[in-house]
């Protein structure tokens, strides 16, 4: 039932779908792993999910932790795996956070469909 979650918690066997925007970043950001520990099963599982992510949502995404955790994510299972599938993606949601990076503040917000940034103050 967590399966795609944001955010999981195993002390309570709860999660938080939708902190990071609802994409699953938890599973994005485990793939790289679930390969190289041969866990195919979980790698196709992973994969399947991230074939149904649109990142053009009406999001405020945090621009640190949406490049570290879905664009790194992406690109190091498209790395490990060379399948386009992951660096389709990653591209996808590095051009919906593209206007964040016309700011030279780097803790704004991108409003991912508008292409809008932030401040966080």
């Amino acid at each position: 039932p967590h399966f795609g979650a944001d955010e999981l918690k195993p002390v309570t066997n709860t999660s938080d779908p939708n902190i990071w925007g609802g994409f699953g970043v938890t599973i994005i950001d485990s793939i790289d792993t679930l390969m190289l520990m041969g866990l195919d099963e979980e790698v196709a599982e992973a994969r399947a999910h991230v074939a149904t992510l649109d990142f053009r949502q009406d999001y405020d995404a945090s621009v640190f932790e949406t490049t570290i955790r879905v664009v790194g994510g992406l690109i190091s299972a498209y790395e490990l795996s060379d399948d386009q599938l992951y660096l389709r993606k990653a591209v996808e949601m590095a051009e919906a956070m593209a206007p964040a990076f016309k700011k030279s503040d780097p803790f704004v917000d991108n409003q991912l469909i508008h292409g809008y940034w932030l401040d966080p103050l």
